[in-house]
Order: C-alpha cells, then structure tokens, then sequence
C-alpha cells in the first residue's frame, strides 16, 4: 500500500520563491572574496564571503 500523500509545510512554500531569485555569483569573484576575507578576519571571514559577495551584486541589479 502506498503511503498518503503529504502536503509540504507553509515554510516550504515561503522559501520557494526565494530559491528562484537566485544569483549566478561568478567563480572567480567567489574565489577571490574568499581570498580576500580570509586575509582580513582570518578563517571565520572565508564563511560569508560569498554572502557579502552578493550584496554589491544585488544593490547593482536594482532598477
């Protein structure tokens, strides 16, 4: 017998459209915020370095 279906949860739903406002951050500038942030704040700068790669990249796309 086949298990019931089950409908995902609400915050499932919210995080979706999320998920398709995704940005294609270039490997080099990855690589290179990397770098950069782990020579400033030393191992725990190389974390959100693709994070606050993205800021720039999003303040920019902004009609």
């Amino acid at each position: 017998m086949a298990a019931p279906h089950r409908r995902p949860a609400n915050r499932v739903r919210h995080v979706l459209p999320l998920a398709e406002r995704a940005l294609e951050i270039p490997p080099a500038l990855t690589i290179v915020m990397q770098l950069v942030s782990g020579s400033l704040f030393d191992v725990a700068g190389i974390a959100p370095a693709t994070s606050l790669a993205a800021v720039p990249m999003v303040l920019v796309d902004k009609p």
